[in-house]
């Protein structure tokens, strides 16, 4: 005879479980995400919200870990709401720090959750003109400059330079034609017509560093350094940015990374800042 899963007591012969027991389980699982979806909208206190969701896993057969997890996939779901906005709100973003504290939860804790909020809060700090001061990389690759602030760091990215090839399309070499013994002569030749393509190549693997000054790109082959001050114009692409950037080189730098449109969106509002 096995115990309960929920309650701990005898469950009978073959049976994991209460009938009762999972019924609780069920709707208190149901329930409390429920409240973590209207919570944004609420005028509860962050504690004393942490205190009627505690006690109704207490109440309904819902262990500590799976409180947690619930908790977790909660917060998940307000901040899905928070965004799907016309952005984040500076209420919304405090609710949310102040409901993951009272929870015991951290940034980490609520996984590509918390990095969709992080990128939400800091575009929009870069909305209101100021530089974030939360942000800090303990692997950052580089140096930055004097009084530089750290901004966003991508890892695993490919840096693909641009490369010009010319082909000629028409080409023929003429016609060998004996004249006597050992004399021929050659007609008609011409090189045809010049066809410029271009092509990318994979230069290096690093990290891509974002500051208030400048972009860096940094891998064990290849560093690049870029002024945002001078940058003309930036493409995002399906995976990847075009960096266009005023000098000698007039092909764009182009990296492949993971979330490309946020990359652009931070550039362009540290270049409206600078």
């Amino acid at each position: 005879m096995s115990d309960c899963v929920y309650c701990g007591k005898p469950a009978g012969f073959l049976h994991k479980w209460h009938q009762e027991c999972r019924d609780l389980h069920e709707t208190a699982t149901q329930k409390i995400l429920q409240f973590f979806n209207e919570v944004l909208g609420s005028e509860i206190e962050p504690q004393k919200f942490s205190s009627l969701a505690k006690e109704i896993a207490d109440t309904h057969c819902i262990s500590a870990t799976e409180f947690r997890d619930l908790s977790i996939q909660g917060m998940a779901l307000a901040i899905d709401l928070a965004l799907s906005g016309s952005g984040l709100s500076d209420r919304d973003n405090t609710r949310i720090a102040d409901l993951c504290g009272a929870l015991g939860l951290s940034g980490n804790d609520l996984g590509t959750a918390g990095m969709r909020l992080a990128k939400a809060e800091l575009l929009r700090r870069l909305d209101d003109k100021t530089l974030p001061t939360n942000i800090h990389f303990d692997d950052l690759p580089i140096i930055l400059a004097k009084d530089e602030s750290q901004i966003w760091l991508f890892r695993n990215v490919d840096y693909l330079a641009m490369h010009k090839h010319t082909s000629y399309v028409g080409a023929s070499n003429g016609i060998s034609i004996r004249v006597m013994k050992g004399v021929y002569y050659r007609t008609g030749a011409y090189h045809g017509h010049p066809i410029e393509t271009q092509s990318l190549s994979l230069e290096g693997r690093g990290f891509l560093v974002i500051g208030n000054q400048n972009v860096y790109f940094s891998s064990p082959t290849k560093t690049i350094r870029l002024s945002i001050k001078k940058i003309i114009s930036i493409t995002p692409y399906s995976d990847g940015v075009g960096i266009a950037a005023g000098g000698t080189v007039m092909a764009p730098y182009v990296f492949k990374l993971d979330d490309p449109s946020f990359c652009a969106d931070v550039i362009a509002r540290l270049e409206a800042m600078s």
